[in-house]
């Protein structure tokens, strides 16, 4: 179990003293630690602890502030599962993601995002690209029918492939976006799948936001060889925990695998079975 997110109040600490992506542009808005802490993260690193002893007296291995080295000693061991709690940074750009010279990106963008995106600030600027990622008009830019029409047909994807252009147009202006954050910092998807055994052959949850973007990269990379679960979508991270715990205690009790378990949980939640959290194992 990989946890590549803070996890305890030292660790928080740390990581927003850090360049962290996920703690500047998801943790704390606000601007202040304490407040942010107490009324959001202190929840999560609950359910953190919770997981971590769980997993612990099931006999799992835990890493906490997980780098890309850890990702590729546990799938390059003996493990039939591995979890993996990140960070996606994704499609949509922010005014920090701009680091070039404001005129050489105007210059740029009209060809890309239209006229409007060629005047006006960095606020201005990141609207105009962002539209463009949003209404899938970039993706008519890619030679590719099938990608393309991967794109089209997912919508997560799509984003992801537009912004990846904009990424090649605006290279060395702009932070690239679609980046996986552990705790040695953000890493491409093809550095991501690159770390992973190339002998692995168990399941990788990838209990991240939108993470059906990496999950479809390892799948071309690896040809279909890796078993993964992903989510389309945002997640908040402690009702992930809890589920994954609710998955272990589960199998523990069953006999389940891992993705029969998880599978169920969330099939009980969507289907408005379960009312309490702790319900999912009770």
């Amino acid at each position: 179990m990989l946890f590549a997110i803070p996890v305890g109040r030292k660790e928080f600490d740390r990581a927003a003293e850090s360049d962290s992506d996920y703690m500047n542009r998801n943790v704390l808005r606000s601007g202040n630690i304490r407040v942010a802490w107490d009324e959001a993260y202190e929840r999560v690193s609950g359910a953190a602890e919770g997981l971590i002893r769980t997993a612990l007296e099931l006999g799992c291995t835990v890493v906490r502030s997980a780098r890309l080295t850890d990702l590729a000693n546990a799938t390059g061991s003996n493990y039939d599962t591995v979890v993996l709690f990140s960070h996606w940074r994704g499609a949509f750009l922010e005014e920090q993601d701009i680091i070039g010279d404001l005129d050489v990106i105007r210059d740029r963008l009209p060809e890309f995002v239209g006229v409007e995106g060629s005047s006006g600030g960095a606020n201005q600027i990141c609207k105009a690209m962002n539209r463009a990622i949003q209404d899938g008009t970039l993706l008519s830019r890619i030679p590719d029918a099938s990608i393309v029409n991967a794109g089209r047909s997912d919508h997560a994807i799509g984003k992801a492939l537009a912004r990846d252009i904009l990424d090649e147009v605006l290279s060395g202006l702009v932070i690239p976006g679609n980046r996986i954050e552990l705790g040695d910092g953000c890493h491409s998807p093809l550095a991501f799948a690159s770390a992973v055994g190339e002998s692995f052959r168990g399941v990788l949850d990838l209990a991240m936001c939108n993470s059906v973007i990496l999950g479809t990269f390892l799948d071309l990379r690896t040809q279909n060889k890796i078993r993964h679960l992903h989510w389309p979508d945002l997640l908040l991270p402690a009702p992930q925990m809890t589920k994954v715990e609710a998955a272990l205690r589960l199998m523990e009790a069953e006999g389940l695998d891992y993705v029969s378990a998880r599978l169920w949980i969330e099939e009980q939640e969507q289907n408005g079975a379960i009312a309490n959290e702790r319900d999912w194992y009770s």
